[in-house]
C-alpha cells in the first residue's frame, strides 16, 4: 500500500510539467492505482483468513491448510 501511495505522490510532484509529460503522468497514476487496488485486495483476503504466509523454509502454508480443511484432515490449527 505504501508503494502505491508513494508513486501517486511522485506523479503530482511537478504539477507544472504534467502537460509536457502526460503519458508518464497517466502511466504513474495507473500503476499506483493498480498497486493500491492489489494491496487492498490482499488486505481483505488477510482479514478473511485467506492470506498468504510462509513457514521457515519459505513454503506457502495457506495452500496446504486450505487443502487439508477441504478434505477434513485438518482438525485443529
Amino acid at each position: 500500500m505504501f508503494s502505491g501511495l508513494i508513486i501517486l505522490l511522485i506523479s503530482f510532484l511537478d504539477v507544472k510539467a504534467i502537460p509536457e509529460h502526460l503519458f508518464v503522468f497517466i502511466m504513474g497514476l495507473i500503476f499506483s492505482f493498480v498497486l493500491l487496488g492489489y494491496s487492498f485486495y490482499l488486505w481483505r483476503k488477510k482479514k478473511q483468513g485467506k492470506g498468504f504466509s510462509w513457514d521457515d523454509k519459505g513454503i506457502v502454508t495457506d495452500i496446504l491448510k486450505d487443502y487439508l480443511k477441504q478434505t477434513g484432515a485438518l482438525i485443529q490449527e
